[in-house]
């Protein structure tokens, strides 16, 4: 019997040899993937069955539809606009990459492809595809009268409860599943890096050797850890609706991380504050030494 795949990755590109490139490298990965040979073509799938894909990964230069014309239709499409693209590139300029990551790309490769970078870089978008589909879900399952509640604190000490937690405070805001997905990533790094202390140059390990999970756990279960939590504070006016994130962390330099750099444009991780910034919240400030953040939803249409 066959096993269901876990995603259906769309692989966007002129040159059939690199399509069959990467139907190759992923053959093991349980992943259907989905060949387009242009940018219209591309287009077209995803226009025709939106909410099928879970991640695209779109070569910038081709023919009839560029990969920056598409990369724009779809971050412009409701509901295409959360799925993970993954551009990739022969081309190494600054400029260039600054250009996708502006636009919305926040997951990069370049060509020749390497095997184990494409996995990674794959694996990576397909997991933050999944989790966000999953919180989405979690978000439309909580009850409309909660939009209600003008002002609450709460303690999140676990991956778990923060999941839990983002659905619920989010089906408060005009967007839920906008705002759903920065929360989260809010949360996530309050516990992950300011709690447990791991460093983006561990994480980044832990990503490769797929440990990150259980490293969580491990650090999670330690004395030290057991009574850290991240507070969380909602208070909604006539204007706006604002969340203050606090961990109990030595904090952190957050200004590297309001944009994704082109510097870290390759990497597996490092985009979650950049996200919240950019597409889940009108507003995020951080204060005192990092470990402080307000994020604002704007209630004014």
């Amino acid at each position: 019997m066959d096993t269901k795949p876990t995603a259906i990755v769309l692989a966007v590109d002129d040159e059939t040899y690199n399509l069959k490139i990467i139907s190759y490298h992923l053959k093991n990965e349980n992943y259907e993937v989905v060949t387009a040979g242009d940018g219209q073509e591309a287009w077209d799938l995803l226009v025709g069955s939106p909410e099928q894909f879970d991640t695209i990964l779109l070569d910038r230069s081709m023919p009839r539809m560029s990969g920056m014309e598409v990369l724009r239709k779809i971050k412009s499409h409701d509901i295409l606009k959360s799925i993970p693209v993954i551009f990739q590139t022969a081309m190494k300029h600054q400029d260039d990459i600054l250009e996708g990551l502006q636009a919305g790309a926040y997951y990069y490769l370049t060509k020749p492809y390497k095997r184990d970078a494409l996995r990674s870089i794959v694996n990576a978008a397909v997991s933050d595809s999944i989790k966000y589909r999953k919180l989405k879900s979690e978000t439309a399952k909580v009850l409309k009268a909660f939009s209600c509640l003008k002002k609450g604190e709460f303690e999140v000490y676990t991956l778990e409860q923060g999941e839990q937690l983002s659905a619920l405070l989010s089906s408060a805001c005009p967007e839920p599943n906008k705002v759903v997905v920065g929360l989260w990533e809010l949360i996530l790094n309050g516990i992950e890096h300011g709690n447990l202390g791991i460093s983006y140059k561990e994480k980044s390990q832990l990503n490769q050797d797929n440990q990150w999970t259980s490293e969580i756990q491990r650090r999670l279960s330690l004395r030290e850890n057991e009574v850290k939590f991240v507070g969380i504070q909602m208070n909604r006016n006539n204007n706006h609706i604002e969340f203050v994130i606090q961990d109990q962390g030595n904090g952190f330099d957050w200004q590297n991380y309001i944009d994704v750099s082109p510097a870290r444009a390759f990497d597996t991780h490092g985009r979650g504050i950049a996200m919240a910034c950019m597409y889940s919240f009108d507003r995020v400030e951080y204060s005192g030494k990092g470990n402080i953040v307000s994020a604002i939803v704007s209630l004014n249409s």
